[in-house]
């Protein structure tokens, strides 16, 4: 269905890792895939918690979302968070 959801709890998977707020945004703009609407409130509620992840993982989900086919749209969701 091109619907990116996680597996159970959108917001007990992102509080596990919270690098995987940033690969869903990846997913999103490489793949154009949707975000279905609890995961996107899960990305926003837990945005907080990339704080807590090395600034090199962050920068390598980054340059990947960077290098994707619709960066504009990854860069504006991450603004949002």
């Amino acid at each position: 269905a091109k619907i990116i959801r996680t597996v159970g709890n959108p917001d007990e998977r992102f509080s596990e890792d919270a690098l995987r707020i940033m690969r869903a945004i990846r997913f999103h703009t490489q793949l154009g895939f949707e975000i279905s609407p609890e995961t996107e409130h899960a990305l926003l509620t837990h945005g907080h918690l990339l704080q807590n992840i090395s600034h090199e993982r962050i920068r390598d989900e980054f340059i990947k979302i960077l290098m994707s086919k619709n960066p504009k749209m990854g860069i504006e969701l991450l603004d949002n968070l």
